[in-house]
C-alpha cells in the first residue's frame, strides 16, 4: 500500500497470483512474482511515494510475521515509487 491520511492513498489486496498459486503450494525460499497495479488519487501531493507490502492470514486478517526484518507492524518497505501522471 501507499500510505495516506487517514486511509492508504492506494492499496491492492488479493490472494497470491490472482488465486492461481496459493501459499500452500509455495516452497521455502521460493521467489513468487505477483505483479500489482496501484492507482494513486489525482491530487496525491508528491512525485514520489513510499510503498509497503505485507501478508495476512485469511479470514482472521492477522498479519503474518516477517523474518529478517525488525518492524512492529509486520510490513516491509520497498524502494520508493516515482509517480507518473
Amino acid at each position: 500500500h501507499v500510505p495516506g491520511e487517514p486511509q492508504p492513498a492506494a492499496q491492492n489486496d488479493s490472494e497470491p497470483c490472482q488465486k492461481h498459486y496459493p501459499t500452500t503450494r509455495w516452497s521455502p525460499g521460493e521467489i513468487v512474482v505477483d505483479p500489482h497495479t496501484l492507482q494513486v488519487p489525482a491530487d496525491f501531493p508528491s512525485e514520489r511515494a513510499q510503498l509497503f507490502v505485507g501478508m495476512y492470514a485469511w479470514p482472521s486478517l492477522n498479519r503474518l510475521p516477517l523474518t529478517g526484518v525488525d518492524t512492529p507492524d509486520q510490513r516491509y518497505r520497498l524502494p520508493d515509487l516515482t509517480i507518473t501522471r
